[in-house]
């Protein structure tokens, strides 16, 4: 009896410890001082967002950047409100008792409200991140289609030049040709004159007329 009556009254202790652990932890997860760095961490993050959105020109609707900034501010001054409290309460049992008036609860419903921003200001971002890549890349396609339209006419126009340089070359060639036989034709022509004005001029000559004797 004595050794089951100390193993249960062991097991009761180490029950009773671990409970005690157990709300420790959660009282240390959920005192308002915890619940307030988590919050901080949460509005930083937000702010941060914001601010890299708008210098990178994803957030171009005035309405939602105005209604954005608002919200941010209007959290800010929550968030203020609750730190002034948190600080307020400088001990465990000051922060339980916080705790238990409901400050972590309103912590809590703040990091949820500054959640939902974050989240808005993220997903409107990314659809503007990929309208602005897709505009991209229809760019660059357009710009490949023209490059290879101009490539494909001056290759057309090279080709017109050379076909051209060859038929002016053609037509030189013959030019050329005629041109060779008209000096020809004139060569002979102009033969043939002479000749006959030589044949001329000896027939005139008085020795040329002298009978030739038998």
């Amino acid at each position: 009896m004595s050794v089951s009556y100390g193993v249960e009254m062991f097991g009761l202790v180490a029950g009773v410890l671990s409970t005690i652990a157990l709300i420790f932890t959660l009282l240390r997860f959920y005192l308002p001082s915890a619940r307030m760095r988590e919050l901080d961490t949460l509005m930083e993050e937000t702010e941060s967002l914001f601010h890299d959105a708008q210098e990178q020109g994803l957030l171009i609707d005035p309405a939602f950047v105005s209604k954005t900034r608002s919200r941010i501010a209007s959290l800010r001054h929550n968030v203020f409100f609750l730190r002034n409290q948190v600080y307020s309460a400088r001990t465990v049992r000051q922060q339980t008792m916080e705790m238990l008036k409901g400050l972590s609860l309103k912590i809590g419903f703040t990091c949820e409200d500054v959640k939902v921003v974050r989240a808005t200001i993220s997903s409107t971002s990314a659809e503007q991140r990929k309208k602005l890549e897709e505009q991209r890349q229809n760019i660059e396609e357009q710009g490949e289609s023209q490059s290879v339209a101009t490539l494909a006419g001056s290759s057309t126009s090279c080709e017109g030049h050379g076909e051209g340089a060859l038929e002016r070359a053609g037509t030189f060639s013959s030019d050329t040709t005629t041109l060779g036989g008209s000096l020809e034709e004139m060569h002979d022509r102009q033969g043939e004159t002479v000749a006959s004005k030589a044949s001329a001029g000896w027939e005139q000559l008085p020795f040329a007329q002298v009978p030739v004797c038998c």
